[in-house]
């Protein structure tokens, strides 16, 4: 409900509220080793690169455990986002009716986010004079990005097959019983699965939610 949030509420409240959210996410992204790329609009977007063509040599199987090292480390940065989306409070506005945005549970009064995972090769640099980004480029963004759009809150949706990549590390990672079948708009009819919890080394479940009563901390290398 980002459009609907945006015209009922004054644009310096909606960037204050990104504002706080996107800087939790930013440490959080530091904390697991994960590289913030940009903000599109209300998106975070975030990237780990576990070989590149700048990386020493490595044997396929060193390389393949690197890969579900480097994967087990983004889900965990999800379900943690997830986590601290639910410690920010949805701006209240005069101009919203309680029943176009009602604000009774937990969930309503706070924000939610959807999750896109993908894994593959992609491409980045920066692109123009006027302004520039470093971005990343290719068919894993853009499958990543539809499979945000296409999944449901406080999820993080990512293909079938790209789970098999997470190899020794899928044994720690929960997902919601059964897949899904869905049509991501440019790629055509999709198998994915819904993560939603990962376990530690030590067997204990990390759950995407917190209880509204608990305090959220940030933990942050000094």
């Amino acid at each position: 409900n980002f459009t609907a949030m945006c015209r009922y509420t004054p644009a310096k409240t909606v960037i204050s509220v990104l504002n706080e959210l996107f800087s939790l996410l930013d440490v959080e992204a530091a904390n697991y080793g994960v590289e913030k790329i940009k903000t599109i609009g209300d998106a975070f977007m975030a990237a780990k690169l576990s070989t590149s063509e700048l990386s020493p040599p490595m044997d396929e199987v060193t390389r393949v455990r690197k890969v579900s090292g480097d994967g087990l480390q983004m889900v965990r940065f999800l379900l943690r986002a997830i986590a601290l989306t639910h410690g920010v409070a949805r701006p209240r506005s005069s101009k919203t009716s309680s029943r176009r945005l009602s604000l009774v549970s937990f969930e309503d009064a706070t924000l939610s986010i959807r999750v896109g995972l993908h894994a593959g090769p992609v491409a980045s640099g920066i692109v123009g004079f006027e302004r520039p980004l470093y971005d990343l480029f290719g068919d894993t963004v853009n499958t990543a990005a539809r499979l945000e759009s296409s999944g449901e809150a406080n999820k993080i949706q990512v293909m079938e097959t790209t789970t098999q990549l997470f190899d020794e590390g899928l044994a720690f990672i929960e997902f919601e019983a059964g897949a899904h079948d869905v049509r991501l708009k440019g790629i055509g009819n999709s198998t994915t699965r819904f993560i939603t919890g990962c376990r530690n080394d030590r067997d204990e479940p990390d759950h995407p939610f917190v209880s509204p009563a608990d305090p959220l901390e940030v933990e942050s290398n000094e």
